[in-house]
């Protein structure tokens, strides 16, 4: 399993899963923080598509042109994204969120409370995108 830290973020990558987490329990999420995290994962996985399994709780805000960044050109070479939030709650607002922003247009991204359940949500997408192919 590869790993890669920075002052923001902790990523592990296996088996074309990348799994995200904020290390800072509050981050804000400006323009040049969103480029440099998205170039950083680009990086991190060779440019090769991949899903993403991030952990969403520990961000306070992004404005509205980060959010059109980052499902757009900050989405690039992910296949399907998973999000986990601290409750039931959470989850139902960013899933609600995820629609209504269109983030999910591209791929498919829903949000979850445990990454037990995120990692078995992107496994089965697997699954069926291999027999797809």
């Amino acid at each position: 399993m590869e790993e890669f830290i920075n002052d923001y973020i902790e990523m592990k990558y296996d088996n074309n899963i990348l799994i995200a987490k904020f290390i800072n329990s509050e981050t804000y999420f400006n323009m040049e923080l969103a480029k440099r995290l998205v170039r950083e994962r680009i990086e991190f996985t060779k440019g090769e598509d991949h899903y993403l399994c991030l952990y969403a709780s520990n961000f306070t805000y992004a404005g509205n042109d980060v959010r059109k960044f980052m499902s757009n050109e900050g989405a690039q070479n992910i296949t399907a994204g998973a999000f986990i939030v601290n409750s039931a709650f959470s989850s139902v607002f960013f899933n609600f969120f995820i629609k209504v922003s269109g983030m999910g247009n591209k791929s498919p991204m829903k949000c979850f409370t445990s990454e037990e359940s995120a990692i078995e949500w992107i496994e089965k997408l697997k699954k069926n995108h291999l027999i797809e192919s």
